[in-house]
């Protein structure tokens, strides 16, 4: 008799980007801060923003606090 089967596999792989930014998100706060330092001083398209009016993102509803531009670092680090 012949036996039929049907199997699915569902399977997500990470791109490098996805990655580095795990890491990133999972460093303590003093060792994020240093590499947004380092990001800062080395790539010359971004800045630090210390007016709190221009850095407060509204995304989806809530408002970020202050972290718009911290998420801006962090994705132009993780290209």
């Amino acid at each position: 008799m012949l036996k039929q089967s049907l199997q699915q596999k569902l399977a997500q792989k990470l791109s490098p980007q996805q990655i580095k930014l795990m890491k990133l998100i999972q460093l303590p706060t003093i060792e994020l801060e240093q590499k947004v330092k380092d990001e800062l001083e080395e790539n010359p398209a971004i800045e630090e923003v210390t007016d709190r009016s221009s850095d407060i993102s509204d995304v989806e509803g809530y408002d970020l606090g202050g972290q718009g531009s911290i998420r801006k670092i962090l994705m132009s680090m993780s290209t």
